[in-house]
């Protein structure tokens, strides 16, 4: 079986800029590779207007219909790369709200 038939699209066009948004929005990196992160964090919403532009009809976006399936994608876009930017947020500084872990790795000390 060829290579193209195992390689899921929804990974490559949803998650991948997603999860190059959460990593922006938590603030991590450089200025100029934060904004390199959002621009491929649009890459779903150009390729989605292509998309329904080549195969139907943008008109048809603008039915009840199509604003409900644009609105729900495009929410869920929204939750994954806010979802994506937690295990890339900073630790919070050390203060009397914090507890200092007596445990590394499931080993005490």
């Amino acid at each position: 079986m060829p290579l193209i038939f195992a390689i899921d699209p929804s990974a490559l066009l949803l998650v991948l800029p997603a999860m190059a948004g959460g990593w922006a929005l938590a603030g991590r990196g450089t200025p100029r590779r934060r904004r390199w992160a959002w621009s491929a964090t649009v890459v779903p919403v150009v390729a989605f207007l292509v998309i329904v532009a080549l195969l139907g009809d943008l008109r048809e976006l603008l039915r009840p219909e199509g604003l409900v399936a644009t609105v729900l994608l495009f929410s869920c876009f929204a939750v994954l790369t806010l979802a994506c930017s937690i295990p890339f947020r900073a630790a919070p500084p050390p203060g009397p709200d914090t507890v200092e872990s007596r445990f590394t790795v499931g080993v005490r000390g």
